[in-house]
């Protein structure tokens, strides 16, 4: 089929949810249409004809996840990838596969790959983005109001590589899985609004350059809610974490969480042991409750006092609160001492600060309420 550039201004306006969109999209739109009334039938070809200029608008419908099409699956993401969005949304845009094939993918010495998804349910694909191994550095990637139901394997869902200025929002992951989300050492961006659960081994795990991660609700995974080793900092704040089976975090390097709900996990923050730089950073004014320990850090080197003052612990007995943290006043823990006074007397927010605010005396303390 002859492909039509639309009088792409005109046809933003008539699709509302286009109407955000930088004006630089406004080069052209390729609509996809599987009736046939637009300019392709399918969307590989639509991706393939399209550049970083253009919005490939995809009509409601189901468009399956297969190799033998002129234009096959997956779709070969490179620099020059346009924008890709379903104009109706996940629940009417379905890419359904066999299980045998990614959706997307980056191949070999390909390192400024894109991905600028919106608005689509990834149904039984393997994965939704395949990255070769060599090709792990990628450019930004835009991957929002996704659904993704993927299989299980030793994979993510979406691997959203190395590049800067991430955004990875309002997002449903659901497992059988082994991973939901993944980042790699060079990402630096905003995980955010995402759900995520039913992940065997991790909802969110990476190694990022500067991850802020916030108002995700993150439950019901088998294993840990969100491992990040930061090579630059990580912040987390506004987040529900959930049920999971291990840790609510599972942190290396410097962390900044604050203001979130941590709770009913096996762990609900923990230093794995395997640092990756100088641990610093705090954690603060969160509601850590109901874990099977609220914080633990058993195998870290460091003569380190970590601040986790002003939290709401569940509970106003400070002997209690101690019990709930294993760091250097328990066996084989390690050096690293939670500093947890002054504590909160009630959830977040609302927080009246109580117990011992002079830091230079909360060890001896803390120490005697150990049994």
């Amino acid at each position: 089929m002859t492909r039509m550039r639309l009088p792409s201004c005109a046809f933003l306006l008539l699709a509302a949810l286009l109407a955000a969109l930088p004006a630089a999209v406004c080069a052209g739109v390729i609509v996809v249409d599987p009736a046939g009334g637009g300019d392709f039938d399918n969307i590989p070809e639509a991706v393939f004809h399209g550049t970083a200029d253009d919005t490939v608008l995809v009509l409601p419908g189901f468009y399956e996840v297969e190799a033998g099409i002129p234009y096959p699956w997956p779709i070969l993401l490179d620099a020059d990838s346009p924008l890709l969005v379903s104009q109706g949304g996940a629940a009417v845009t379905v890419l359904e596969g066999d299980g045998t094939l990614p959706a997307f993918g980056v191949t070999g010495g390909v390192m400024d790959a894109r991905m600028f998804v919106r608005g689509f349910t990834f149904r039984s694909v393997e994965r939704t983005v395949a990255r070769h191994i060599y090709s792990y550095p990628g450019g930004p990637v835009r991957f929002t109001d996704n659904v993704v139901e993927n299989l299980p394997g030793y994979y993510a869902a979406l691997n959203a590589g190395s590049g800067p200025d991430g955004l990875i929002a309002r997002n449903v992951f659901t497992g059988p899985g082994d991973k939901g989300i993944e980042v790699g050492v060079g990402f630096e961006g905003v995980i955010e609004s995402n759900e995520v659960s039913g992940y065997s081994l991790f909802g969110i795990v990476g190694a990022g350059a500067g991850v802020v991660v916030r108002d995700n609700h993150i439950h019901d995974n088998v294993g840990a809610a969100c491992g990040i080793a930061a090579y630059g900092p990580l912040t987390a704040y506004d987040n529900l974490i959930e049920n999971n089976g291990y840790a609510g975090f599972m942190l290396e390097g410097t962390a900044y969480l604050e203001n979130n709900v941590i709770r009913g996990n096996g762990v609900g923050v923990t230093w794995p042991g395997a640092l990756v730089g100088t641990v610093g950073g705090y954690v603060r004014m969160n509601d850590i409750y109901d874990n099977g320990y609220n914080i633990s850090v058993p195998e870290l080197m460091y003569e380190l006092d970590f601040d986790a003052t002003t939290n709401w612990w569940g509970t106003n007995d400070p002997e209690e609160i101690a019990d709930g943290i294993w760091d250097c006043h328990d066996p084989m823990a390690g050096f690293c001492c939670i500093v947890f006074e002054p504590w909160c007397t009630e959830p977040i927010p609302g927080c009246t600060p109580v117990g011992i605010a002079e830091t230079t005396s909360w060890g001896i303390i803390k120490a005697l309420h150990r049994r």
